[in-house]
C-alpha cells in the first residue's frame, strides 16, 4: 500500500468529523464520478459545496467559480481534476480560512486548523488521495 494513502481507519475519523465538504471539478452528468460521489455524500448527510466554472446549479446547491469564492469554509476538498491540474489548486486550498477540528464533526466549528483535501484523477491510470491531519 502506498504510504502516502490513508488507511480505512484514519479515512473513516477523517469523515467523522466533517461537515462541509467543497467538491472541485464536480460534474453534473449523472454518469460521471464527479457528479455520483458528491451526491452519494450529500445522500449520507454531509453538506456539498460545489466548484466549477463551467456550472450554475448542481445537487440543488449554488455552484462557486472557485475555492476562493465560496460563501462558507469547507473542512474537506475533494479535487476531481486530471492529475496535472491537481498542483494549481495547492496554494487556493492552503489559503482557505480554518478547517476542522480534531475531536468531531459537532466541534467542527471554530477550529484554527486548515481544510483537509483528498484528490481524485480522473486519469484511470493516476489515481491519488492525500489526507493533511
Amino acid at each position: 500500500m502506498n504510504s502516502a494513502l490513508p488507511d480505512d481507519s484514519r479515512m473513516r475519523a477523517l469523515l467523522e468529523r466533517v461537515e462541509r465538504i467543497a467538491v472541485v471539478g464536480i460534474k453534473a452528468g449523472e454518469g460521471d464520478d464527479a457528479f455520483r460521489v458528491p451526491r452519494y455524500m450529500q445522500a449520507q448527510g454531509y453538506r456539498i459545496l460545489p466548484v466549477s466554472p463551467k456550472l450554475d446549479r448542481v445537487l440543488g446547491e449554488p455552484v462557486a467559480r472557485s475555492l476562493g469564492d465560496l460563501g462558507e469554509t469547507p473542512q474537506l476538498v475533494n479535487l476531481f481534476r486530471a492529475s496535472a491540474h491537481i498542483p494549481a489548486h495547492t496554494d487556493e486550498i492552503l489559503a482557505l480560512p480554518s478547517g476542522i477540528s480534531s475531536s468531531s464533526r459537532s466541534a467542527a466549528r471554530g477550529s484554527t486548523r486548515s481544510p483537509l483535501a483528498t484528490s481524485r484523477s480522473t486519469s484511470p491510470t493516476s489515481r491519488a488521495s492525500t489526507c493533511r491531519s
